[in-house]
């Protein structure tokens, strides 16, 4: 502050000069005493002043560092699968079953160059549904409130809203066996574009996309899962591109039960094909492993909504 201060004294007494220049000399008494009066007051001022209204960060930044907002998808499905990140932070995060989040960047000091300035994106992705994204500003670090996509309270002005691109729904039959169960089982996939083409992957063999199934148990043990090859050394075989458009497409295969070797539990069947994507950031898809698109279990850490494949295998003469 009191750099413009002087700036001022300087600037005005440069003027009063030049125009007692052209005073009479019966004025100069009378310009002294206004000039005494004015310096008076800006002296007073400047004691006066003890922080710089314009160097205020609680106004510039607010008083939190982080990002809320809500994220929606247009089929009503659980958004709750649904993955926030920051680029440049590296920094993601899941809604709550409502499609609330909330992501705290970390403290300047710990971001590279003791803070970072720009505008970055923040993406919200499903891998079956078209990925998103809203602007954020910083400076030095900190969110600057009321600057691209967030409004003054650090919250998105608008919820992100994700529209689905591709339809998965599995079914099985039977969709619930003993144990000790001899007979098939018969599993079918359809898949349908929404909107644009969609291209997929599967290894090449007979059965496609039903050549290699997860068998993923969701209770009593979440940590179970099960990769089963139902072609011949489907997990070495070459992948293969297919288009699925707006005309719902069926896949189906079968194989005996005994040959899975599952425990008792409630499964999520999954079957094996990649979603072929663009212009989704290569660091949000490594949040979920490099092998993403292999038959391992990094594969259905992918975020992906699925509809149906539930199958329960029951003990022995409980068949429900």
């Amino acid at each position: 502050m009191s750099n413009y201060l002087f700036a001022i004294i300087l600037i005005d007494n440069s003027c009063n000069i030049k125009r007692l220049m052209k005073k009479k000399k019966s004025s100069f008494p009378m310009m002294r005493m206004r000039n005494k009066i004015y310096l008076v007051f800006l002296l007073l001022f400047f004691t006066s002043c003890t922080s710089n209204p314009f160097d205020d960060d609680t106004k510039i930044f607010g008083s939190s560092n982080s990002i809320s907002g809500k994220v929606i998808l247009n089929d009503n499905s659980s958004v709750e699968n649904a993955y926030i990140w920051l680029e440049g932070f590296d920094l993601g995060t899941f809604p709550d079953k409502d499609g609330n989040f909330k992501l705290i960047l970390p403290s300047p000091e710990l971001q590279p160059y003791s803070g970072l300035t720009g505008t970055f994106k923040l993406f919200s992705y499903v891998s079956n549904f078209f990925i998103d994204s809203v602007f954020v500003v910083l400076k030095n670090g900190k969110i600057l409130p009321s600057h691209g996509d967030i409004d003054d309270n650090n919250k998105l002005r608008n919820a992100i809203y994700l529209r689905k691109k591709l339809e998965i729904y599995t079914t099985i039959s039977p969709d619930t066996v003993p144990d000790d169960y001899t007979e098939g089982i018969l599993i079918n996939l359809s898949l349908r574009a929404t909107e644009d083409t969609v291209f997929i992957e599967y290894p090449d063999r007979a059965a496609g996309p039903l050549s290699i199934i997860f068998f993923q148990q969701i209770s009593p043990d979440p940590g179970f899962l099960k990769i089963f090859e139902n072609s011949f050394n489907a997990a070495n075989a070459p992948m293969i591109a297919d288009s699925i458009t707006d005309h719902t497409q069926f896949y189906s295969a079968g194989f005996r039960f005994t040959t899975l070797s599952l425990r008792q539990g409630i499964y999520h069947v999954i079957p094996y094909f990649v979603i072929l994507r663009k212009s989704v950031p290569e660091n949000l898809l490594n949040d979920f492993g490099v092998h993403i698109d292999e038959p391992n279990v990094d594969f259905i850490k992918l975020p992906t909504n699925r509809n149906g494949g539930k199958f329960v295998v029951t003990k022995s003469g409980v068949v429900h």
